[in-house]
């Protein structure tokens, strides 16, 4: 026989694990063209669930296309000072080597720039859309995404987070707080 515990009445709230939460917003204004999930549905990371397009894409995207064929033309360049050999200078082979590790930094500084907005580096409809992706593998416990509204940047479209552990947190009086302890049940 097992003697009952004694019971306390508190008020609190049940919070999601904040180390297991995920905000998805634009790091720029965009106008949301789709919604691919909803409240409830699981998601994997790296998933696209919100279509938007935002200006700043278009421009970090020309920006990729146009380092894209930097590197190409240094390639080409370098490739072509190589056949040369020994009747172009090293010097100007070492400068076609810089030509082309400055060309595809330059490639790698506009790739980063998309990679903050969520968007992958292929080319999508002109450049200005965006597929932004889940950072997560959990369900979606908040959607604030419409098609066809203009958010600001940070704007919280949706929420995905870790629903098989919640946190407790509770208002316990401090003349019970003895009375409690972590992992009880």
């Amino acid at each position: 026989e097992r003697p009952f515990a004694p019971s306390i009445g508190v008020v609190g709230q049940l919070e999601f694990n904040a180390n297991r939460v995920a905000e998805l917003s634009p790091k720029d204004a965009a106008w949301i063209m789709e919604v691919r999930v909803d409240v409830g549905d699981d998601v994997k990371a790296g998933q696209g669930v919100v279509v938007v397009t935002a200006a700043s894409a278009g421009k970090d995207r020309a920006g990729l296309q146009a380092a894209d064929e930097a590197i190409a033309s240094a390639q080409s360049a370098l490739t072509r000072k190589l056949q040369l050999s020994g009747v172009v200078a090293q010097r100007e082979v070492d400068e076609a080597r810089r030509d082309l590790a400055t060309a595809q930094a330059e490639r790698d500084a506009a790739a980063a720039a998309l990679k903050a907005q969520g968007a992958s580096t292929e080319a999508v409809d002109g450049g200005s859309r965006l597929v932004l992706s889940s950072q997560l593998a959990d369900t979606v416990v908040a959607r604030d995404a419409v098609v066809g509204r203009n958010v600001d940047a940070g704007h919280v479209l949706l929420q995905v987070a870790d629903v098989s552990l919640l946190w407790a947190q509770l208002d316990v009086p401090e003349e019970q707080a003895a009375a409690v302890l972590p992992g009880q049940r």
